[in-house]
């Protein structure tokens, strides 16, 4: 029996062509498929399974963090990456960029503690970036590793740390 044929039947009122048409139009290649197609097939899905309704998600990643929040289950923790603002700072002058950069981790900061997750940051920060990222009250752990590590090479791995350190305090 083929996977539509069983989903067919698990719903009653959902025929096998149903299923297929509505697999065919969002199963297509290349893009993505919104609008009607979408919601035909998650009508489909949900007469086929039962359901009162049904929701698709286009990515993995996404789907897992939407049954975890179906659930009830919040992430808990997220780390921002910095690169934007990270690579924005190379110059190691203010520019546009690197406000703009340094904003948006604010605000997904904000966004992530609001929705009462643990903020973390990390990717690219250097001895000369990082007081900004650090000082986003609702960030509570760096991830600044390789810089520190890239430094102990010159000077040892505990000068490095405390270098970071009276950088941070």
């Amino acid at each position: 029996m083929t996977a539509v044929r069983r989903i067919a039947q698990l719903g009653g009122t959902t025929n096998a062509s149903e299923v297929r048409l509505a697999l065919a139009l969002t199963a297509r290649p290349r893009g993505l498929v919104e609008g009607p197609a979408i919601e035909h097939y998650e009508g489909a899905l949900a007469r086929a399974v039962g359901a009162d309704a049904a929701i698709t998600f286009g990515a993995g990643r996404v789907a897992l963090f939407g049954m975890l929040r179906a659930l009830g289950v919040g992430a808990g923790t997220i780390e921002l990456n910095t690169a934007l603002y990270s690579d924005a700072t190379l110059t190691n002058r203010s520019t546009k960029e690197a406000a703009a950069a340094l904003e948006a981790v604010r605000a997904a900061a904000e966004n992530a503690q609001s929705k009462q997750m643990q903020v973390l940051a990390g990717h690219g920060l250097t001895y000369r970036n990082v007081r900004a990222i650090a000082d986003i009250p609702q960030i509570v752990e760096l991830n600044i590793g390789h810089n520190i590590i890239a430094r102990a090479a010159l000077v040892g791995l505990d000068r490095a740390v405390r270098d970071m350190l009276d950088v941070l305090s």
